[in-house]
């Protein structure tokens, strides 16, 4: 993997602490090994998918959490337009 490559993941978790005020140092460490998991799976790797899958599952899970603790629900924020429409 590129130093490019971590360049954008380390953006990105950046800019997903900055949209959910609610993650932990833990959520945030998830959300990285996610993020580098999914490149693996691009490479082919088919192990890292469940990696991925297990990751986004307990940062929902604790989305949902942290919503209720506040008497709320928690809505992630709407997809980017140019996200929203990749296959």
């Amino acid at each position: 993997m590129g130093q490019s490559v971590e360049r954008e993941i380390e953006h990105s978790v950046e800019e997903i602490t900055d949209l959910c005020s609610w993650m932990t140092e833990g959520d945030i460490g998830r959300f990285r090994r996610m993020l580098y998991a999914s490149f693996e799976v691009d490479a082919g790797s088919d192990e890292s998918m469940g990696v991925v899958v297990e990751e986004l599952y307990a940062l929902w899970q604790r989305s949902v959490q942290v919503g209720d603790r506040r008497g709320e629900e928690y809505h992630w924020p709407p997809m980017p337009a140019d996200i929203a429409c990749l296959p």
